[in-house]
């Protein structure tokens, strides 16, 4: 391989070097959002919507798995749903990069606030209480 084929390499590794903790952290929270709002729709399928249990569990689950209720937008089906109604739980945030952080602060606050990734998951499925 020549060398300038070599320099070529240089910015392409650094992308993913940069910016691989990102990816992580944000399929990570990508992964706990999938799993709670299945964890929530399947509670409020078996209890016929969002009932005040429902709501106790849900926000136990969410404290144990780490999310802070100010930073999540949640949207949910409210009020007892009878078959064959749907109950519909969504939640979803923005993800700031930080990777740009390695190349300085002004950088950081140039372009690691701008650039925000959204996690979202939704979840619907039909109640089981008649």
């Amino acid at each position: 391989m020549q060398s300038p084929e070599k320099l070529l390499w240089i910015p392409f590794l650094a992308f993913f070097l940069f910016f691989t903790p990102d990816m992580i952290t944000y399929g990570q929270w990508q992964w706990k959002a999938n799993q709670l709002t299945d964890f929530a729709v399947e509670r409020m399928a078996a209890s016929g919507g969002w009932t005040a249990t429902v709501e106790e569990e849900v926000s136990s689950k969410m404290k144990q798995m780490g999310f802070d209720k100010d930073k999540w937008i949640i949207y949910r089906t409210d009020g007892v749903v009878k078959a064959p109604g749907n109950v519909q739980f969504q939640i979803s945030s923005k993800y700031h990069l930080r990777a740009f952080s390695i190349l300085g602060e002004k950088m950081h606050k140039a372009m690691g606030d701008s650039t925000v990734l959204t996690v979202l998951a939704n979840q619907q499925k039909s109640s089981q209480i008649y």
